[in-house]
């Protein structure tokens, strides 16, 4: 049977949308670095829940709030009670790389042990590693290694359509102390820079006026924001590794924060009279905690898929080592790294976002 031209050009022509529709079709890959505070397992749920990701790997960052051993049981009881079994999990440093290290204050440790007192289901078919750096620099690896078929056939055909996204490419979520990310590109530099498509977190602050205080006492304890300011210099090493990084300022949730700015309350209402599925059900419960109301990596969840809630500026940025009263605090400098500030949000479009983004069936 002989095909005409036209024929082959049609046949040509489907094959090519096929290849386009599978190429922008494919879910970013996505690892996620947490330390389990409230506001990160409302992060952590939001993400899992977007058909847009597919969430490789969680790792806990240890020089955060919740210890190694009582992350794995929390992050074992989360991935089962979404059922997402299939998401390997580890632990990362407990050496911070900052000469004087700073900690959390005990009652948040505490807090984030006993995750605020809820209770889930665990699983045995949880796959845990043995180092959160050998898990991330796995998947990385593997990502890397293997490309975008249609998105490189298109390329090399038509040099033009490089706005095409490359899901290959892997964004990275940092919800606590930067230690497990600086540790995987002392690791491997090269590998960390070709493999990151963006960082996203909630640090960053540009307000001098903004001091953070020593909970239970009117003692001024830093300016910064607390991730940032438990290992600074991990901060400043992933900074100069020239991976994109997006942060949500301090300023920018100011708008979000105090409870009196937005009707939380409300938000929680919403979010039970619609538990549709385990998502809203599981961020239901940790916002019948007082503590959970405040909002923070929530945001960076929201923003990576809808960068259009923030007002963005890029500034080269340097992260203060010291002293202890500046440690972890952003500044602007010429010789800095160039770093995407988000410095307005939004406030009624992320609410939408994050409660319709929960409620939704996936």
């Amino acid at each position: 049977m002989k095909l005409s031209y036209k024929s082959i050009g049609c046949v040509t022509l489907v094959f090519c949308l096929l290849l386009i529709k599978t190429a922008l079709a494919k879910p970013i890959p996505v690892i996620i670095d947490t330390d389990l505070a409230s506001d990160d397992v409302q992060a952590i749920t939001y993400i899992l829940h977007q058909p847009a990701f597919a969430v490789k790997a969680i790792t806990i960052s240890s020089t955060g709030e919740v210890t190694c051993k009582h992350g794995l049981s929390i992050l074992n009881g989360i991935l089962t009670y979404l059922d997402q079994k299939h998401i390997p999990i580890a632990c990362g440093h407990t050496k911070n790389f900052s000469k004087q290290p700073n900690k959390f204050p005990a009652i948040w440790v505490k807090r984030a042990n006993n995750f605020l007192g809820i209770k889930l289901p665990t699983s045995r078919d949880i796959v845990v590693k043995d180092s959160a750096t050998h898990l991330i620099t796995s998947i990385l690896q593997n990502n890397v290694e293997t490309p975008n078929l249609g998105v490189s056939w298109i390329r090399k055909r038509r040099p033009g359509w490089a706005s095409l996204r490359q899901h290959n490419k892997t964004v990275l979520f940092v919800l606590g102390p930067w230690t497990n990310i600086a540790a995987v590109y002392r690791n491997n530099p090269q590998l960390f820079k070709n493999s990151i498509k963006a960082i996203y977190s909630a640090d960053g602050i540009l307000s001098a006026n903004t001091i953070n205080h020593e909970p239970g006492t009117k003692r001024k304890y830093f300016r910064g924001t607390w991730n940032l300011h438990i290992d600074p210099r991990a901060g400043q090493i992933v900074f100069a590794s020239g991976v994109p990084i997006k942060l949500i300022t301090t300023d920018a949730r100011a708008r979000l924060n105090p409870l009196s700015q937005l009707p939380i309350y409300e938000k929680y209402i919403r979010i039970k009279n619609h538990q549709t599925n385990n998502y809203a059900k599981l961020v239901a419960m940790v916002l019948q905690h007082k503590p959970a109301w405040f909002i923070s990596d929530q945001v960076a969840a929201v923003t990576a898929l809808y960068p259009q809630i923030c007002s963005w500026k890029q500034y080269n940025i340097r992260v203060n080592i010291k002293p202890r009263s500046h440690a972890g605090e952003t500044v602007p400098d010429p010789d800095g790294n160039k770093i995407w500030l988000c410095l307005y949000i939004k406030k009624n479009l992320y609410q939408n976002l994050f409660i319709n983004g929960l409620t939704n069936r996936k």
